[in-house]
């Protein structure tokens, strides 16, 4: 991280990765299911956005699932296009598209199955949707 870049904090207890900045909080909210780690939600406020705080806030959660031995699984429309668009940000880490329940697989996807390290059906209907107010159609072309 540039020395200029602003601290990202880990509030474990809270199952967030914030930065607080200029009298504002940007914040990015996972859940943990078994050795998932689901990216649920990033939000940056509009006073911080065009800062790189959003990939900021992606970058500590995979770094902190890989170094606790966590797959992540981005059901967040903006981690997911991150990840995608950028793979070497999940370097050293297992990355799980499993997409948000009610959601469907691209057709380039198998699915959630269990054996080959997705989540399940049961798992995947027993976690709360990832943000009712979500834009998320897919993967990015």
């Amino acid at each position: 991280m540039p020395a200029d870049d602003p601290d990202v904090l880990h509030l474990g207890d809270e199952n967030r990765f914030v930065v607080r900045l200029d009298g504002a909080e940007a914040e990015l909210v996972y859940g943990v299911r078994g050795d998932r780690m689901i990216l649920v939600h990033t939000g940056v406020p509009e006073e911080l956005g065009g800062r790189g705080i959003g990939r900021l806030l992606v970058s500590a959660a995979v770094a902190h699932a890989a170094s606790v031995g966590l797959v992540v699984t981005p059901w967040c429309p903006f981690a997911r296009r991150l990840l995608e668009q950028h793979p070497e940000m999940a370097t050293g880490v297992q990355v799980d598209w499993t997409p948000p329940p009610g959601v469907p697989a691209p057709p380039d996807t198998a699915g959630p199955v269990g054996p080959e390290g997705h989540l399940d059906e049961q798992e995947v209907e027993s976690f709360p949707a990832s943000d009712p107010h979500s834009d998320w159609a897919g993967p990015a072309s």
